[in-house]
């Protein structure tokens, strides 16, 4: 039994946290999709960010997590609470920021690290 969730782990981890680079052409994405504007979050505020293709918290958040606390203005990120351990039902980080942070740069950093659909939740 204990070799079939090893297994089941394994699998998870292999496909589950599989990430994709995807072509331009299907997703939209242009050469000039640099006009974005800047959503800018102050030293001490929380940002929250939605990754619909998290799917696992032992492969796919640790690199979300290393991702964005290497970006500059970023002190933590914490995974939000779970229904179950070892699982994913909710999709969200939770970014706490020590300095001032353009929040578009957080996506960015994570589309280049596969996670392409990440979304800024609404600012308060």
């Amino acid at each position: 039994m204990k070799t079939l969730a090893i297994c089941g782990l394994m699998l998870a981890l292999a496909v589950g946290c599989s990430k994709t680079e995807p072509a331009a052409e299907a997703t939209g994405a242009t050469e000039s999709a640099a006009a974005v504007t800047p959503v800018i979050y102050n030293s001490g505020e929380e940002l929250t960010l939605e990754v619909p293709s998290m799917h696992c918290p032992f492969g796919c958040y640790p690199t979300i997590e290393k991702t964005l606390t290497e970006l500059d203005g970023v002190e933590k990120v914490d995974l939000v609470p779970q229904e179950k351990e070892g699982e994913i039902n909710d999709h969200r980080v939770i970014v706490k920021l020590n300095d001032e942070f353009d929040a578009t740069k957080a996506v960015a950093a994570l589309a280049g690290a596969g996670f392409d659909d990440a979304v800024i939740e609404n600012k308060n």
